[in-house]
């Protein structure tokens, strides 16, 4: 809303959700409850995340060890985005404002950064870090949001360049 600057209104697209189903990605219409497939014949679809402004999807698969992306707008066929470096990429969050995107992997005990293309890629988190799973983007601010379940489980946050880490929840955390 121009006046409200506390909420945020789409002027164009249609509500949905996308998800993973391990064997393909789907699409349900909030508005008319309607699902249909939007990639098929994965082999271990995990994470998925969208970025509206190029209409690109990206998804993780955990038994090709691979990050994916295709275009929602059109017919194209899906290209892999990275493969170096990722094992068990278990969360996968899009930087809409730079065109990065950012994932959580289990296999590497990592966070990782990448351009869409997968040609600039960089580890930020890897110290002590022991299952990092969900991933959390704040572009404006700069922050990556994760948690990690391991044996100590806890939500931690550190800027969008790895620097900056810090714990911002353990007590009272299971499996995040």
């Amino acid at each position: 809303e121009p006046n409200d600057h506390s909420k945020c209104k789409a002027k164009y697209g249609r509500p949905s959700l996308i998800f993973a189903q391990k064997t393909d990605i789907r699409e349900l219409s909030l508005e008319m409850k309607i699902m249909s497939s939007v990639v098929n014949n994965t082999r271990s679809a995990c994470a998925v995340d969208f970025d509206f402004k190029t209409g690109k999807l990206f998804w993780t698969d955990i038994m090709d060890e691979k990050i994916y992306s295709t275009n929602l707008n059109s017919e194209t066929h899906h290209e892999m985005v990275i493969a170096d470096g990722v094992v068990t990429p278990d969360g996968l969050a899009v930087d809409w404002v730079y065109s990065h995107l950012y994932w959580t992997d289990t296999g590497t005990n990592s966070i990782s950064v990448t351009d869409f293309n997968g040609v600039h890629s960089a580890v930020l988190v890897k110290d002590n870090i022991e299952e990092p799973r969900a991933i959390a983007l704040h572009p404006a601010k700069g922050w990556i949001f994760w948690s990690d379940w391991g044996r100590v489980p806890k939500i931690e946050r550190a800027g969008m360049d790895g620097s900056h880490r810090e714990i911002i929840l353990m007590e009272s955390v299971r499996w995040p």
